[in-house]
């Protein structure tokens, strides 16, 4: 592979490492507790981050992060040669992998359900009788500790991702 065509991939593979990575720790750490803390009027902002496509960019970064990841661990291993797959730095760069395929995957099935089932019963909300409103909200509740509990797990396994990518070439 030419070399500016290889460093063009790794540069693309960071900068979208980055913008997922950026973005769910934005998520995570203050728009979730934010949503929770403003009660009711949470479910707006949900429902207007929904109609932003915000699953769409966190979907479409997380998959081009992978899809340029395992393009390159298959440039680094030389075509997943063992020799080089058990190396220090591909085991570092084969479980950073698997910790970002693993982020990728939980953020796609828990969060990505969670959020538009909460977006889709605060829209509910809106137009039910009194009695319903208590039962989304209860179950909103519930929702909203479970996604803030898999954000941060998920969050962990891209830090850790991000963490082996750094050192995987000096080991």
């Amino acid at each position: 592979m030419d070399g500016s065509l290889f460093l063009s991939l790794r540069a693309a593979h960071i900068l979208l490492a980055a913008l997922w990575l950026g973005a769910a720790f934005l998520l995570s750490m203050f728009v979730m507790p934010a949503v929770r803390d403003v009660g009711p009027a949470g479910g707006q902002l949900m429902a207007t981050l929904q109609k932003r496509k915000l699953h769409a960019f966190m979907g479409g970064s997380a998959a081009l992060t992978v899809l340029t990841g395992i393009w390159l661990y298959w440039l680094f291993t030389a075509g997943l040669q063992e020799q080089v797959m058990f190396s220090p730095g591909g085991l570092a760069f084969g479980i950073g992998g698997m910790c970002g395929l693993l982020a990728m995957i939980l953020g796609g099935t828990i969060l990505g359900r969670g959020f538009a089932r909460m977006t889709a019963l605060g829209e509910k909300m809106a137009t039910a009788p009194e009695a319903e409103r208590a039962a989304h909200m209860q179950e909103i509740a519930v929702l909203r500790g479970r996604l803030g509990i898999a954000s941060k797990f998920i969050l962990v396994l891209m830090i850790v991702a991000l963490l082996l990518m750094a050192v995987g070439h000096y080991l």
